[in-house]
């Protein structure tokens, strides 16, 4: 019985594409104007959220209606500290968009330019509906 010796595979294997590159990714952000706004209005708009969140913490009552797509009453209700997923969402939701506009930069710049104006409408969206809950409950 012989043993056959397998050669290491010389190729380094990386998380990310080999066509993308994370310096390209950098010089994307930082070139085009479009996608260093959106970044701005989007980091902007959560600390935003975040500000007004801490603002008004103490006169936001223990339950706060959040969840408008159940039925009327208790089941619309949660602490108020789940007041923090707006913006939290909105944060993890730019951050995939964000990816998504760093890959397509390159290949098609109409589908970065898409991926930024959703990114802006989520941010628009959840902090208008952040200010809303605490309109009607102060």
């Amino acid at each position: 019985m012989k043993f056959r010796f397998i050669k290491k595979p010389t190729e380094r294997r990386t998380f990310i594409i080999n066509s993308v590159d994370v310096k390209s990714w950098s010089l994307a952000a930082k070139n085009d104007k479009i996608i260093l706004q959106t970044v701005i209005f989007w980091l902007g708009g959560i600390l935003f959220s975040l500000l007004i969140v801490i603002l008004f913490f103490n006169a936001i009552p223990n339950e706060v209606p959040l969840f408008y797509s159940r039925a009327n009453g208790f089941d619309q209700l949660a602490k108020k500290t789940y007041l923090l997923l707006l913006p939290g969402g909105a944060f993890a939701l730019g951050l995939i968009n964000l990816c998504f506009i760093l890959i397509s930069y390159k290949k098609e710049k109409i589908i970065s330019y898409t991926f930024c104006s959703i990114t802006v409408l989520i941010t628009i969206l959840s902090t208008l509906s952040l200010l809303n809950i605490i309109h009607l409950i102060t």
